[in-house]
């Protein structure tokens, strides 16, 4: 679980090709819901139409922008949440919006929001972007608060700045917790 703009992809990654040698299937749910009509899990109320699809041994699932309420026995699960200084996700976001990231395909719904928000992006200053944006990311790490850490001890809690600082203890530690031992070649 994560906040966009907080190396969710290259902790993706990471979490990708230590486990998938031990036989752990990766689930991309956010990607193909990026990608078709499926939603964004993490957007819904609840998961329950789609609980059927979290099993708490053998997959990988990554990774998700926001907390997708209602996974079953959420317990049973390592859950890792990367977080970042939210200034720097803001900012971050408004050039991945504006020049970088590429748009869902002509047939996805998420296509026109997508657009509109670049188009919005490229008519603002950064300072007009994060602030409006700004309360969407406060309320999504309120619901990280609210509904996942304050219900749920069990959550390894991961930020940017310690990856960027020591890599290597930060390799350490999120390994560690989920349970994966790649080679040192990998490594």
């Amino acid at each position: 679980l994560t906040l966009n703009r907080s190396a969710s992809q290259w902790v993706k990654s990471v979490l990708r090709r230590c486990a998938v040698p031990e036989g752990i299937v990766h689930v991309r749910w956010n990607e193909m819901a990026f990608s078709s009509e499926y939603p964004f899990l993490d957007k819904l109320d609840s998961v329950e139409k789609y609980e059927h699809i979290f099993h708490d041994e053998g997959y990988l699932y990554s990774a998700f922008g926001g907390y997708p309420v209602g996974i079953p026995d959420l317990e049973k699960f390592k859950v890792v949440l990367v977080v970042r200084d939210p200034r720097d996700i803001l900012v971050s976001r408004c050039f991945s919006k504006r020049d970088s990231h590429g748009p869902p395909p002509p047939e996805s719904n998420k296509r026109q929001e997508f657009l509109r928000d670049r188009a919005f992006a490229r008519e603002v200053s950064i300072d007009e972007y994060v602030l409006e944006k700004s309360d969407q990311l406060l309320e999504d790490y309120n619901c990280y608060i609210d509904r996942l850490l304050e219900r749920h001890s069990h959550v390894h809690v991961t930020r940017y700045e310690d990856m960027v600082a020591d890599v290597e203890t930060w390799l350490d530690q999120l390994l560690s917790y989920v349970e994966l031992s790649p080679s040192q070649e990998l490594r």
